[in-house]
């Protein structure tokens, strides 16, 4: 079962800097009220604490992301406690588009290694307050695959609302095609802090609202 990896907001894509030789590195964490990925709770709809550490010199860059997490009676997961994410790849300078392609190798504090899969994302802005992107995710060892478009708008000048869709081309055992999406607002309050309030449903899943607060340095 492939989890998730928070690399990938399209709404975030922008703030990618352009391409410089010094290292520099990012720190943050998060409290949310449920970690939701692809529509699905990887928390058992409890709260979780999230963070991340990344480092990146020129175009080419690398973390750790970890969440608390919670799958109780899974034959799998279930005496698992924590996933850990560790991701690298590169930002290619392209002007106003940005670009991503990254791997993710998804680690748990139990069972231990479980898989990976290859990321490509696009972003473009479209105006200072529109922005539209898509990623696609692939896993050839286990022939699973991930599309998703989403896009962005800056409303009353704070507020950013946002979502996604996406799907599984029936490559994941749910016999049937899983599609999620995701809806929501956002607001940086100072330098560092952020609210994200938001909605996620999937034809899978049951509609779930998601609160968060994230600090990010």
């Amino acid at each position: 079962m492939l989890r998730a990896s928070p690399v990938l907001l399209v709404s975030a894509l922008a703030a990618v800097p352009a391409a410089a030789q010094e290292f520099g590195w990012s720190v943050g964490v998060t409290a949310t009220s449920n970690y939701i990925f692809r529509g699905t709770t990887q928390s058992d709809d409890r709260p979780a604490v999230q963070g991340y550490v990344e480092g990146e010199m020129g175009i080419v860059f690398g973390g750790v992301w970890a969440s608390t997490v919670d799958f109780p009676g899974d034959p799998d997961f279930g005496d698992d406690n924590v996933e850990f994410d560790l991701y690298g790849g590169i930002r290619p300078d392209l002007g106003p588009v940005s670009v991503e392609i990254n791997y993710t190798r998804y680690l748990y504090d139990d069972s231990g290694d479980c898989c990976g899969e290859f990321g490509f994302l696009l972003g473009y802005p479209v105006n200072d307050a529109v922005e539209v992107g898509g990623a696609f995710y692939g896993d050839p060892g286990s022939d699973t695959a991930w599309l998703q478009a989403g896009g962005g708008i800056v409303v009353l000048q704070d507020y950013l609302l946002d979502g996604t869709l996406g799907t599984d081309f029936g490559t994941l055992d749910y016999g049937k095609d899983k599609v999620a999406w995701d809806l929501g607002v956002s607001r940086g309050f100072g330098e560092f802090a952020t609210v994200d309030l938001r909605y996620h449903d999937s034809n899978v899943d049951p509609g779930r609202a998601v609160v968060s607060l994230s600090l990010d340095f």
